[in-house]
């Protein structure tokens, strides 16, 4: 019996959600992303899209260039950025749709702002004061899921 919460949503989702959920543990725990979980659920996205064959596959060009750019701005930036935070952005975007991919992106940086601003104003940080994005990145997966 499934969840009614997981009724509906699509596999590549559900997938996303557990690689999220793992991602955001370890990167709590040890501030870095475990880059063999991005390797699995990128290869656990294009095991789903298989089956769709050809046209499947190359529909998710799009939901990879969120990651491409994260991953690709933090090269430029000399890893300000983390570049795992790229990896499971490409990963995430194997898995789902881009629509879902963005919108995950777009609450993530949102929220992660938010948070930064908090540790500024009230935590008294210093603005190279590191953290982790990918809870912000599975909190921005639920409220996109949840929004519809």
């Amino acid at each position: 019996m499934t969840p009614k919460i997981l009724q509906g949503m699509s596999t590549g989702n559900v997938l996303c959600l557990i690689f999220l959920l793992f991602n955001a543990a370890y990167d709590i725990r040890k501030c870095s992303i475990w880059w063999p979980g991005c390797v699995i659920g990128g290869l656990a996205g294009l095991l789903i899209r298989l089956p769709g064959g050809m046209t499947m596959i190359l529909g998710a060009l799009p939901g990879l260039l969120p990651g491409l750019l994260l991953s690709a701005l933090s090269l430029a930036a000399g890893q300000a950025l983390g570049l795992g935070d790229g990896l499971v952005l490409l990963a995430c975007g194997m898995m789902t749709d881009p629509e879902t991919v963005l919108g995950m992106l777009f609450i993530a940086f949102f929220l992660a702002g938010f948070y930064a601003l908090f540790l500024l104003l009230v935590r008294k940080k210093d603005r190279k004061e590191s953290f982790p994005f990918v809870p912000f990145l599975l909190a921005g997966m639920v409220l996109t899921i949840l929004s519809g």
